[in-house]
């Protein structure tokens, strides 16, 4: 039974967290991403005057992927940026992602998520010593969990995020353009499915349309 909620645990935190381990983890082992600090007086500015909250920097991941990031906790949030996103994103572009990332530190997404987490982890952990699973039975209890925790986190917090980024932004055309340019580098596949926290640009889209017809 232990080695089954060993399985559990380990396969459902990866699941979850998919993309947030494969970044963090290159950054350590293998090809290492490097990360520096700038100063964008532009984003800073953005950020403080659209949502009053006060970043001091900016961290770059020397990453040729498209993505964002808030870091830290409340009250030291810190803004990741790939060098891909801030070399080909336009200032309409650029206002909805760190207006997005801004939304998740203001509302507590990073605790929501946590919290939700666990919730999940733990009723599965209960579900596995209510039933006797086995280690196999674990393993597929442990892949649905993180899928439906993903689900959950999808269009909970990152509905919330986009939400609020896009009441804010100067241009919703910029929210539609990014979208082509993130379809570009991201394909469809079973961790765009399944394992990935964003909403479909579709739907980002016409939350933009909403905020012209609004």
């Amino acid at each position: 039974m232990i080695f089954s909620l060993i399985l559990f645990i380990l396969i459902f935190l990866i699941a979850v967290n998919y993309f947030q381990l494969i970044t963090f983890v290159s950054l350590v082992i293998g090809p290492k991403i490097k990360t520096s600090i700038v100063v964008d007086k532009w984003i800073l500015k953005t950020i403080k005057n659209k949502t009053g909250l006060v970043i001091k920097n900016i961290t770059i991941f020397h990453d040729q992927r498209p993505y964002a990031m808030m870091g830290g906790i409340y009250p030291f949030p810190m803004l990741i940026i790939s060098e891909k996103m801030y070399k080909v994103f336009n200032h309409d572009e650029m206002e909805w992602v760190i207006l997005h990332e801004t939304g998740h530190h203001l509302l507590w997404h990073n605790l929501e998520a946590i919290i939700i987490e666990g919730v999940m982890l733990i009723l599965g952990i209960k579900l596995i010593n209510l039933f006797q699973l086995n280690i196999l039975l674990s393993g597929v209890l442990s892949l649905f969990m993180g899928i439906l925790s993903v689900q959950i986190i999808r269009y909970i917090i990152e509905y919330q995020a986009d939400k609020y980024s896009i009441k804010r932004v100067t241009n919703p055309q910029g929210v539609i353009t990014a979208q082509a340019k993130l379809k570009k580098y991201y394909k469809t596949g079973l961790y765009k499915l399944f394992l990935n926290w964003n909403i479909s640009p579709d739907l980002r889209i016409k939350m933009a349309k909403q905020r012209y017809s609004g």
